[in-house]
């Protein structure tokens, strides 16, 4: 086997490296419209990094479902303190929180999701300083099994059953304390002002409503129970 001469391994070598700066791009054309080549034009401009913070424009889907995970939470158990999975939270221009929903387990037995809404007010008006005032909603799962949900703020609407004689507002063992109303009704007949009735006016089958006294709660107790009485014999 013949051995390359110092000058022919030279010639190789150089014949080499012809090629290799003969493939380097040596002006700005080349670097951004010729092709075979990686150009500006083909790095992404818009997407999600998870190392820093960023704003990403435009509408965004998934080709499927996508999990969170509350990597302290497990299903069954009751954590020793609270433990919370943000779901999502909205801010302002400002990056003041605004609203919110999330999901929680908490030290007492509760799994809760949460949705809320907030805003600053100072005496009533909307401030930029004032003072936050927060709405929520939330349904849950208490430590003894039983489903609840939780309201922090008036209510703005009727609120009405899916149909009609069908759902009670408490139960024999689960009464609501105490009930205030301008008026109330039996069987779509109006039984008056609760508060300013006397027991003569109940107790009549077909009462008016042009006498007025005003009674103990144990005088309205009393007209309660032969209201439903009379109710039940009619």
């Amino acid at each position: 086997m013949s051995r390359l001469s110092p000058i022919g391994l030279n010639s190789i070598l150089s014949y080499i490296k012809s090629w290799v700066i003969g493939k380097i791009p040596t002006k700005n054309s080349e670097l951004t419209n010729d092709s075979g080549y990686i150009t500006t034009s083909a790095v992404p401009t818009n997407y999600v990094t998870s190392d820093t913070d960023q704003v990403v424009s435009g509408v965004k889907t998934t080709s499927n479902y996508k999990y969170i995970v509350g990597p302290d939470m497990t299903k069954g158990t009751t954590p020793t303190s609270n433990r919370y999975v943000t779901i999502h939270r909205y801010y302002d221009k400002n990056m003041n929180a605004v609203g919110e929903y999330w999901l929680r387990q908490t030290a007492t037995g509760n799994t809760e999701l949460n949705f809320s809404a907030k805003d600053a007010f100072t005496d009533g008006a909307r401030a930029t300083n004032g003072t936050d005032i927060s709405s929520y909603l939330s349904i849950g799962v208490n430590s003894s099994g039983k489903s609840y949900w939780e309201v922090n703020g008036g209510c703005r609407n009727n609120l009405l059953p899916l149909s009609g004689n069908n759902y009670d507002l408490g139960s024999s063992t689960l009464q609501w304390n105490k009930v205030y109303s301008k008026e109330y009704y039996i069987n779509g007949t109006i039984m008056g002002d609760i508060v300013t009735h006397n027991s003569s006016e109940y107790a009549k089958s077909s009462h008016t409503h042009s006498e007025y006294d005003a009674m103990t709660n144990t005088e309205i107790d009393a007209i309660l129970a032969d209201v439903f009485e009379n109710n039940n014999n009619s």
